[in-house]
């Protein structure tokens, strides 16, 4: 009976304010603050007021305050580096898949390449944000996926469960969405060095190379793998499952984050144990 009064309470909370659709102000310096005094659009989102952002269910096209406390979750839980404009966009999309690869399984097996990305094609990350997602997002720890107490600033790539991590100071500065290598073109991991592999080039272009086109990369940095050259890049398409020739895609927008963060001698890890 108190659940039933509290949702109850809750569908009449959100009856009484402006409605989720239609495009609103842009704000993107800082998470916009919250009508009723709360300290920013993340207190609208956890105890006591959960509630009311359970009974929303989020995708592509939509537009509003709903969304807007989406983004404003997203980028505090670092899988998201956008504006936080209302706007439920292609970034928005592939920021809640992240997330829901991130709580997900597992789905890469060092002898069986091909069952895992037949897996991956079969059991897509949603890029529907649920009602019940809002507690499982606000409820994410982020914690790093090792411990490197040595190297506070590195790149650990896990590719079972497709992601990176961007590690500065010690701290998860960005959970990235990527796509690694499809046997035989697969991605080396680098166990064989006991620090890590390293960055040792980047892009001499400041953007696509060649011209953009089929094969084009964007903002290249190239680490050694096990005996050749591999790197991480942008690129036009970046699918949910394991789909490069060896390299480690990113969307372009997180190729420019990344690249302004990268340096030449950061540690990275490739690995899915």
């Amino acid at each position: 009976m108190r659940r039933l009064i509290t949702i109850l309470t809750a569908i009449l909370a959100i009856a009484a304010v402006p409605a989720l659709t239609g495009r609103e102000a842009v704000a993107t310096a800082n998470p916009p603050a919250i009508e009723g005094g709360a300290a920013s659009s993340l207190a609208d989102c956890r105890e006591p007021h959960l509630e009311l952002c359970e009974l929303i269910t989020l995708a592509e096209g939509a537009e509003g305050r709903a969304v807007r406390q989406l983004q404003s979750l997203l980028y505090l839980k670092k899988f998201y580096r956008g504006a936080i404009d209302g706007v439920f966009d292609r970034e928005v999309a592939v920021s809640v898949a992240t997330f829901h690869k991130a709580i997900g399984p597992a789905r890469s097996d060092a002898t069986d390449r091909r069952g895992a990305v037949a897996n991956w094609r079969a059991n897509p990350p949603s890029e529907v944000f649920a009602a019940g997602d809002w507690r499982r997002l606000s409820d994410f720890r982020l914690i790093p996926p090792k411990a490197r107490i040595d190297q506070p600033d590195r790149v650990e790539v896990d590719i079972g469960h497709q992601l990176l991590y961007l590690m500065l100071g010690g701290k998860v500065n960005a959970i990235v969405h990527v796509s690694t290598g499809f046997d035989p073109y697969d991605t080396p991991r680098t166990k064989n060095f006991p620090n890590g592999s390293h960055f040792y080039m980047k892009h001499s272009y400041n953007g696509w190379s060649p011209l953009p086109g089929a094969w084009s990369i964007y903002k290249f940095w190239a680490y050694l793998g096990r005996d050749n050259n591999y790197g991480v890049h942008g690129y036009r398409t970046v699918p949910y499952y394991p789909a490069s020739h060896g390299c480690i895609r990113v969307n372009v927008w997180d190729a420019d984050y990344l690249h302004e963060r990268f340096f030449i001698g950061m540690p990275i890890y490739v690995w899915d144990e």
